[in-house]
């Protein structure tokens, strides 16, 4: 497949992302996005890149990437949901969360029929999206669901997401009744997942992973 390397330098870019080094992650895509060789390659390049502007808050070179991706995006269900998820994360990143709802549930709409894994992180999205603004008897529900494809599938690289998510809720007394049973569960799991992923990392990325925001919450969460 002439867009092999390009893809492998997307997913390297998207692996670093994923663990907050989007520093790291940004080479790797500009060199996903050098070597593309076709639509799927490039447009997987532009939509790293623009997911690493939304990390380092920079929405205007996110949209500007986006909007290149936006053709080369449409012709395949992964890309389409990817395209998707990013523009839900600028969404909230702008302070707009009924848009990043809208694009979450657009990535719901691409990947459906696909993929299990990639529904569950956009049910997550959605979620996210609908913390802070949505009335409580309208959020837990994607969350819930969102975690029975992780466990199911045991993705490890969902679980803690989905934890931070749920705790978030909690913080804000917005969580409801049905959630509330499972947060004790969700947290552990979290705790347990930045632990193997940290496990699995080589020195010098393993101190910065745990570190992190997001891992110092989930470990102490879970005493």
């Amino acid at each position: 497949y002439p867009g092999c390397i390009s893809l492998a330098s997307s997913l390297r870019g998207c692996l670093l992302l994923f663990m907050g080094f989007f520093r790291g992650a940004l080479v790797w895509f500009a060199q996903a996005l050098e070597s593309a060789s076709d639509a799927e390659s490039r447009a997987e390049a532009l939509i790293g890149l623009a997911a690493d502007d939304v990390a380092d808050a920079q929405a205007a070179s996110a949209r500007s990437h986006l909007a290149l991706a936006a053709d080369d995006a449409a012709d395949h269900w992964r890309t389409r949901t990817r395209q998707a998820w990013v523009t839900a994360e600028l969404s909230l990143l702008a302070g707009a969360p009924l848009e990043a709802v809208d694009a979450g549930e657009r990535a719901l709409s691409a990947c459906r029929d696909h993929s299990p894994r990639h529904m569950a992180k956009s049910l997550l999205i959605v979620e996210a999206a609908r913390g802070g603004t949505a009335s409580p008897d309208l959020l837990g529900e994607e969350l819930l669901r969102a975690v029975a494809l992780i466990r199911a599938g045991g993705w490890v690289s969902l679980q803690w997401p989905a934890a931070l998510i749920a705790d978030d809720l909690v913080r804000a007394a917005r969580a409801p009744p049905a959630l509330m049973g499972e947060v004790a569960d969700m947290r552990a799991e979290g705790a347990a997942a930045v632990r193997a992923i940290g496990q699995a990392l080589p020195p010098g990325l393993r101190e910065g992973w745990l570190g992190g925001p997001a891992a110092r919450r989930l470990l102490a969460s879970d005493g």
